[in-house]
């Protein structure tokens, strides 16, 4: 039987390679062309403005644990599809901070994102009930957001 020479597989090596190195990119991109997703309920409970979730923060003393996201971002779709619908990081979102998820397309956004000086997403952040940073993480597994929660949290 012939064999192929080496020139004929390297195209497919390097796609191979490429697929490995930005398998959560790929992952993200399917995820934004396969219909459904989460429903609200498996998610935690979105605040969607920063100063009513600065003063929840203030009442209750608990962080913010803030989620800079965009519908174009496959690593924030793998995020919406694998973190934030587990069911551990919904519970520990939801009973120890105040989660606060920005659009960093939305106008009103700007002004928060820019101040937090947000350069890629998805961007997680825990601020004290003072809006200080405290923590600042990019994409996670929910391990990792448990850890973060655990450690930022009273």
């Amino acid at each position: 039987m012939p064999q192929r020479p080496i020139h004929k597989w390297i195209p497919w090596l390097a796609l191979l390679v490429i697929l490995a190195v930005n398998w959560t990119g790929v992952k993200g991109a399917l995820y934004g062309f396969l219909p459904g997703g989460p429903s609200p309920e498996d998610l935690p409970a979105w605040r969607a403005d920063y100063a009513t979730a600065l003063a929840e923060s203030q009442a209750s003393g608990k962080p913010i644990l803030v989620d800079f996201t965009a519908d174009w971002c496959p690593p924030c779709r793998v995020m919406e599809r694998e973190v934030w619908p587990d069911e551990r990081v919904r519970r520990a979102l939801n009973e120890f901070t105040v989660p606060l998820q920005i659009d960093v397309d939305d106008e009103a956004a700007s002004p928060l994102s820019d101040a937090r000086r947000i350069r890629s997403i998805p961007t997680v952040l825990i601020l004290d009930s003072q809006g200080n940073e405290v923590a600042r993480k990019g994409i996670m597994s929910p391990s990792e957001v448990l850890a973060l929660v655990t450690k930022h949290s009273r």
